[in-house]
């Protein structure tokens, strides 16, 4: 049978000798400790009772150990997926936060909340089954939360302000309002509309600046009235003056 490459493990001598040499290494002892890195073979010389002088050959296989090694797409906001990427084996076993568990080379956790930071640790086998771990952290941003403000009802044809704002995360926003031809500005957070002539439906996107995590929220601007048709005429088409 194989062993590990670095475990240790015992060659047996044969009993009764009266002395005993193994190769490499020049122990006298009956019984010898070894720990190859690779696969060896030793010689042992026996020397009987009588003087007379046997060589025996002992070939140790030794199977390297996996290199293991574990990835993510680390950081990752609330609400996205997070996938974890393991190599170097031909069987895996991941164990994380959360109860998280999988035989997977390659799991993926969808709609990721705070529950699943932490250290995700893999276990690989290889075919002759030695193992090996290693493990990879992953961090779970919380989004920022954005409000578009209240709705408003305004003329036909005249302007309003929008009052968005945002909250949690950093504290450091970036703001980008749809649709951005209706607005003077849409990249801040209370932007002034443009003659509305119907009501409109505008987005509010808010980014974190410091993890680039983001949400969205709306408001509805009303528009009451409409435009005026106006007629004019003349009694005649020409006059004298006065």
């Amino acid at each position: 049978d194989g062993i590990v490459a670095d475990n240790s493990t015992t060659l047996y001598g044969p009993a009764g000798a009266t002395a005993y040499h193994w190769y490499p290494g020049g122990q006298t002892s009956q019984n010898i400790s070894v720990n190859p890195a690779t696969t060896m073979t030793y010689s042992l010389e026996v020397t009987g009772v009588c003087g007379y002088r046997q060589y025996l050959n002992y070939t140790l296989d030794v199977n390297q150990r996996p290199v293991a090694s574990a990835t993510s797409n680390t950081p990752r906001c609330v609400g996205s997926s997070i996938n974890l990427t393991g190599s170097g084996g031909a069987t895996y076993n991941w164990s994380g936060p959360n109860g998280f568990s999988s035989t997977s080379a390659t799991p993926v956790i969808s709609s990721a909340s705070a529950l699943n930071a932490g250290t995700y640790s893999l276990t690989v086998t290889s075919a002759a089954g030695c193992t090996s771990t290693t493990s990879t952290s992953v961090t779970v941003n919380a989004n920022p939360t954005a409000n578009a403000g209240s709705t408003q009802t305004i003329p036909f044809g005249t302007n309003t302000t929008l009052n968005g704002s945002a909250s949690g995360g950093s504290g450091s926003y970036l703001y980008a309002w749809s649709p951005s031809g209706l607005l003077v500005s849409s990249n801040v957070a209370n932007p002034t509309t443009t003659n509305l002539t119907a009501t409109t439906v505008f987005t509010l996107t808010v980014t974190d600046q410091a993890t680039g995590c983001t949400s969205t929220s709306q408001v509805t601007i009303n528009i009451t009235g409409g435009a005026v048709s106006v007629n004019a005429s003349a009694s005649a088409s020409s006059v004298c003056s006065g």
